[in-house]
């Protein structure tokens, strides 16, 4: 077995030290948050495909295991999407989870900060339609694209929270996940950490 899986494991480990490699050349912390994202994006698409197309290998080695340890527990069981997860996991995600924290957090800040400013700015046209004074309001160029960049930004908060859950949950924890945080070594708790002390 270890024949076996050695090499897959070691196509797994330098595919992930690749990415890490790209992710550590970026300086921003929000395009390397989008990039992240981006990276994970097309990784789960391998692992899905690769978890298919090998899916006789981890036939084997649960038919083995379940051999050679008949009295252990055998779930959840080994799959090679879990020896991928795990990879990115150990790799790419823990080496990367302060510069992700961090790019969320500005990602946040940014966020907070657009739709302060929005709202003073609709509270002051209200006041002045109150006191019946003239106020002309149009549409520019400039509030199209800070409405876009507000919806970007959501968009990129909600990817990135599932690529976390993606990897804080497994078969027997998955049912809590809109329960109580998870571990303090899961990366949803790091990342949930991450957004509170952002808005407190």
């Amino acid at each position: 077995l270890e024949t076996l899986l050695s090499p897959l494991n070691n196509m797994f480990d330098s595919y992930c030290q690749f990415v890490l490699y790209y992710l550590n050349s970026l300086n921003d912390d929000k395009v390397i948050l989008k990039q992240y994202y981006k990276c994970w994006e097309d990784f789960v698409i391998a692992l899905i495909d690769t978890d298919r197309i090998l899916a006789p290998v981890s036939q084997i080695v649960n038919e083995k295991y379940q051999e050679v340890y008949p009295d252990h527990p055998q779930f959840p069981s080994f799959s090679i999407w879990r020896m991928m997860a795990k990879a990115w996991y150990s790799i790419v995600y823990k080496n990367m989870a302060e510069k992700l924290g961090q790019g969320i957090k500005e990602t946040i800040e940014t966020l907070m900060k657009n739709a302060i400013n929005k709202t003073q700015i609709s509270s002051y046209s209200k006041y002045m339609v109150k006191k019946n004074e003239v106020l002309e309001v149009e549409v520019t160029e400039d509030d199209q694209e800070f409405e876009e960049e507000q919806a970007r930004s959501l968009k990129l908060i909600k990817k990135f929270r599932r690529s976390i859950e993606d990897l804080s949950f497994n078969e027997y924890t998955v049912f809590y996940n809109d329960c109580d945080l998870p571990n303090e070594e899961s990366p949803k708790f790091e990342m949930t950490n991450a957004v509170i002390d952002q808005i407190i």
